[in-house]
């Protein structure tokens, strides 16, 4: 998938440096990579996707537009704090999980790692949309450049 991105990007004309070092970090963590569960993950968890009913307790996650099958730690970033902040500040998020989870997600130096790429995924997603979808004075292309290079370097102090 991001390698699509990248390719995508140039197709459109522009470059990305932040991509193609997130494909690098990709390559030098493949043996990580490789011994992940692969999961459906939302990838767009947040409380207006997700319904809770009071009476039932049951759970429902709607809006999966953005679901793929992958690492199961991206699901946890637009938790707690958001995508700008590492896994470990999202401790009561990952304390939750692991209530009701058959399969835990703890945090540890792969895990942040995992999260780390994960982070770096929905940064180049930005990246490459705002050429798609807007013009350069719009203030979500403004956004999108600002939040994307926010997440790159997040992820990128992690990795």
């Amino acid at each position: 998938m991001a390698l699509s991105l990248v390719a995508d990007c140039k197709n459109l004309g522009h470059d990305t440096p932040d991509g193609e070092k997130f494909i690098r970090f990709i390559d030098r963590h493949e043996k990580l990579l490789g011994s992940i569960p692969c999961r459906m993950v939302n990838f767009d968890l947040w409380d207006s996707n997700v319904l809770y009913n009071v009476r039932t307790g049951k759970i429902c996650w709607i809006d999966p537009e953005r679901g793929f099958w992958g690492d199961p730690v991206a699901d946890f970033l637009t938790l707690g704090p958001g995508p700008k902040a590492p896994l470990a500040a999202k401790k009561k998020e990952l304390d939750t999980y692991n209530e009701m989870a058959q399969e835990k997600i703890f945090l540890t130096e792969e895990t942040e790692i995992r999260y780390a790429l994960a982070v770096c995924y929905l940064a180049l997603i930005e990246e490459v949309e705002k050429y798609v979808r807007y013009e350069p004075d719009n203030p979500t292309y403004i956004r999108n450049t600002v939040d994307s290079r926010e997440m790159y370097d997040m992820a990128f102090g992690l990795l």
